[in-house]
């Protein structure tokens, strides 16, 4: 009953923008940087993109965005928008992360490299099933990577540092 179509297009790109509780959890709140490199990606693509934002916290988002539009509508709206995006920025939170899951238009993302320890990992992944094909990964220096790079970066981190991994 909430689905909604109304941000499906190929000139919009959706922002998933999580501030709330984050915004006092420096290890998670992704940075000015990380947004303003993500959409120079996203306009590399499409310059006639149109942002639309959608988050859990209008006020923080507002600050960050001053020039797009800032929504929340409801938990299952903000979802559905999300899911039937076809260009997305993502933040590190698993709301986004379900919503790429069960999406069949979604055609770009970007995502935080090492998900939620983008501002941290020295190349450690938080959830190594954060990984997938069809998402393009942001470094905190700009930089994107693919799938298969980050898992080959993933099990060489995995392979020089065995004494943090459970057998």
């Amino acid at each position: 009953e909430k689905e909604c179509h109304t941000f499906t297009s190929d000139n919009i790109c959706i922002i998933n923008f999580r501030g709330g509780e984050y915004r006092n959890v420096p290890q998670f709140f992704l940075s000015p940087t990380y947004w303003s490199n993500a959409i120079a990606v996203m306009r590399a693509k499409n310059p006639n993109f149109k942002f639309v934002v959608i988050t859990d916290d209008v006020w923080t988002a507002k600050a960050f965005f001053p020039n797009f539009e800032v929504h929340h509508f409801s938990i299952g709206e903000d979802y559905s928008i999300i899911k039937n995006a076809r260009y997305a920025i993502l933040s590190n939170s698993s709301f986004p992360y379900f919503a790429t899951l069960t999406s069949d238009t979604l055609e770009y993302i970007v995502a935080p490299k090492y998900w939620a320890r983008h501002n941290t990992s020295d190349g450690y992944w938080s959830l190594g099933y954060n990984i997938f094909r069809n998402h393009h990964y942001l470094d905190r220096d700009g930089n994107l990577f693919d799938y298969d790079t980050c898992m080959q970066e993933s099990e060489e981190y995995r392979r020089n540092n065995p004494d943090l991994f459970l057998s």
